[in-house]
């Protein structure tokens, strides 16, 4: 089969033809043929060499994908051959504290164990085996190309659902795919004070062109309207996890207000700011990690956002083959251009890339 694979020791991204097909080892796992696959800011910076990966041998990346059940272990009982399905790249231990509180965000050993496309071989191939807990079934009204965006959807669907009640008025830091999704979540859910902020003017024309109604702006106008005293906001989410971004929205978050710290830094890096303002205006802030137990329920925002939100041309998203990577320069363009999402297809939008097979 075809696939991409990473190799942390080189830092290389290799394009395969003749992958050995995965094959079902346990009675619990589950083949897929991946549909769509997306490209992740996480897998960008993976392939830079800031975030830790499989070491021991050259993995195959892709935690966003979505496929249809090709063959099932003898223990599968609630999947069939011919589902459609989206995977759950993460998976606590089971046993550890966090897991046995609700929390298998915070397990790292399974983390470190489980994670499907990060330290397993992941949806940037023509076929992968998961296990049947980490397979959610998808609605016959999910087109795959959609649920190929259960992933990052289960990741704000945990972030929304922690983050409540956001109160009135709301800044989104970053117009990539993250900050255009969390604008689509948000808009229908009925919120209308919202403003939206990103350097990259390709994607502020995609949230432009999105037509919500919300104010879209560039990041320099903000800085702008921060030094000329703008009005805070009641919560500022930030999807870029670029530091002075963070730092700058932590100045305008209003009294009792609260600050999601949703977009990934690097892991060095390094944030100033004021104690004293947090203090003073008791201001909450957020980390989110992954995805517990949400990508049921982002399944189900896929379906209620349908194609009046969800079309790949709309969210500014490009898809290619698999073996276009090396003729198309994926991911060059991603690194400059986007933030991803991938398959069998590759997707991209302005950090956004979708992989098909």
């Amino acid at each position: 089969m075809q696939a991409l694979l990473f190799n942390n020791k080189t830092k290389e991204l290799t394009f395969k033809e003749d992958q050995p097909l995965p094959k079902i080892e346990l009675g619990n796992e589950v083949l897929i043929k991946v549909a769509y696959a997306g490209v992740c800011g996480t897998d960008l910076h993976i392939t830079e060499g800031q975030f830790m990966v499989q070491e021991h041998f050259p993995v195959i990346l892709g935690h966003e994908f979505s496929g249809e059940v090709v063959e099932i272990g003898k223990d599968v009982k609630t999947l069939k051959i011919g589902d459609k399905v989206v995977v759950d790249p993460n998976r606590g231990c089971g046993v550890c504290k966090h897991c046995q509180s609700g929390h298998p965000n915070y397990c790292a050993p399974g983390y470190e164990a489980n994670t499907i496309g990060i330290y397993k071989h992941g949806g940037w191939a023509n076929y992968c085996v998961a296990p049947v807990e980490q397979v959610i079934k998808a609605p016959p009204g999910i087109e795959l190309e959609q649920a190929a965006l259960a992933e990052p959807l289960s990741c704000i669907s945990h972030a929304y659902d922690l983050i409540q009640p956001l109160g009135d008025r709301i800044l989104i830091q970053g117009g990539g795919i993250i900050g255009i999704l969390w604008m689509c979540v948000l808009h229908s859910k009925g919120f209308r004070n919202v403003t939206v902020t990103e350097a990259c003017e390709s994607r502020l024309r995609i949230a432009e062109h999105l037509n919500l109604g919300f104010r879209v702006i560039h990041a320099d106008r903000l800085k702008c309207e921060v030094e000329g005293g703008c009005e805070f906001f009641d919560a500022v989410i930030d999807c870029s996890g670029n530091v002075s971004a963070i730092e700058l929205g932590l100045t305008i978050v209003q009294r009792g207000g609260k600050f999601c710290m949703f977009g990934v830094s690097p892991p060095g890096a390094t944030v100033s700011l004021k104690p004293y303002i947090i203090f003073q205006r008791e201001i909450r802030v957020y980390g989110i990690r992954v995805n517990p137990y949400s990508v049921p329920k982002a399944v189900d925002i896929i379906e209620s956002l349908g194609k009046k939100y969800l079309t790949l041309e709309h969210l500014g998203v490009r898809v290619y083959k698999l073996s276009n990577y090396n003729s198309t320069h994926v991911f060059n363009d991603i690194s400059h251009d986007l933030m991803p999402l991938g398959s069998s297809h590759l997707r991209k939008n302005q950090k956004f890339t979708k992989v098909i097979s």
